[in-house]
């Protein structure tokens, strides 16, 4: 684990690589306005179904050492409570900066996985 402590925004990758054999649509997702090419493809809303278990949940990673922060992701929705934001930097001041709005990530998958990219 000692890359993940190293490496926060490769622990935060690894939350975004989310594995899920189960899952059915529903509003959450379907409502999910990403900023794809594709503008919601079957494939795209397929990939989002799979994730629709994980709405309404903020993930969060914290770092250590001198610079810590906090990371915080969310599918379709709002992390940190901010607008449009996917993920949000929190530093140790309380200060928060998107660094990852969802409504310009693609969702992409296969049988037994979704990615957001």
């Amino acid at each position: 684990m000692y890359i993940f402590h190293k490496m926060p925004v490769l622990s935060l990758v690894v939350l975004l690589v989310l594995v899920i054999e189960d899952g059915e649509a529903g509003n959450n997702t379907s409502n999910c306005k990403l900023g794809s090419v594709s503008k919601n493809s079957q494939a795209e809303k397929e990939a989002l179904s799979r994730l629709e278990p994980l709405t309404n949940r903020n993930f969060t990673v914290n770092t250590g050492g001198d610079e810590a922060y906090s990371y915080q992701f969310r599918v379709c929705g709002d992390a940190g409570a901010i607008p449009g934001g996917g993920v949000v930097q929190k530093d140790k001041a309380g200060k928060e900066t998107v660094i990852g709005k969802y409504t310009v990530t693609e969702a992409t998958g296969g049988s037994k996985y979704s990615c957001f990219i």
